[in-house]
């Protein structure tokens, strides 16, 4: 008798909740139940899920969790955590397990944007883009001719200026030559 009230009893439950609320909420109100709520170990930060582990209470009523003996022996002997090897603590610090978990980085989305350079605008910079290739290896061919004309132009006047004479001296007729440093080297001698 005592399983067929049980049942009973069951199946009143049920069809009273698919009548006031529906499955779908029940089980949804259920979820938070069925989720374990696990601690931290305060000594080694190892998880500790339910009907594990002991609860240590202080003096000033702070409750401090362990996850094992040995972790609540270490810590009311005050030793450090970051020192001792099997902690959680000491393998961070030491990046131990760190090959397992591989974080994913955001990668940089790179925007080129253009810009005027010292003495050309964009305009112009554009317009040469589209240009045709021989136009424009015209007209730096006609550029470095510039260039190489420039340099030696300045060539010559540097050996002009070297033998050409400084002018002449009022005082005598004859011409006066640049001096040109000493051509011997050594101690002054």
């Amino acid at each position: 008798l005592h399983r067929v009230d049980r049942r009973q009893r069951q199946m009143c439950i049920r069809d009273s909740i698919n009548a006031e609320y529906g499955v779908e909420s029940f089980l949804r109100s259920l979820i938070p139940l069925l989720i374990m709520k696990t601690e931290l170990c305060v000594f080694s930060q190892h998880k500790i899920y339910p009907g594990h582990g002991t609860i240590f209470v202080l003096k000033d009523a702070k409750t401090n969790h362990f996850s094992s003996r040995k972790a609540r022996q270490l810590f009311i002997a005050k030793k450090n955590p970051r020192v001792i090897k099997w902690t959680l603590f000491y393998r961070r610090q030491h990046k131990k397990g760190q090959a397992e978990i591989k974080k994913v980085r955001k990668q940089k989305i790179v925007i080129h944007k253009q810009r005027d350079y010292i003495g050309a605008s964009m305009e112009s910079i554009k317009q040469r883009r589209l240009q045709k290739p021989e136009i424009r290896k015209a007209a730096t061919q006609a550029a470095l001719r510039e260039i190489k004309k420039k340099k030696e132009k300045k060539k010559l006047e540097k050996k002009d200026a070297k033998t050409k004479p400084a002018g002449i001296d009022p005082k005598s007729s004859k011409r006066v030559y640049q001096k040109l440093g000493k051509t011997h080297g050594g101690k002054g001698r």
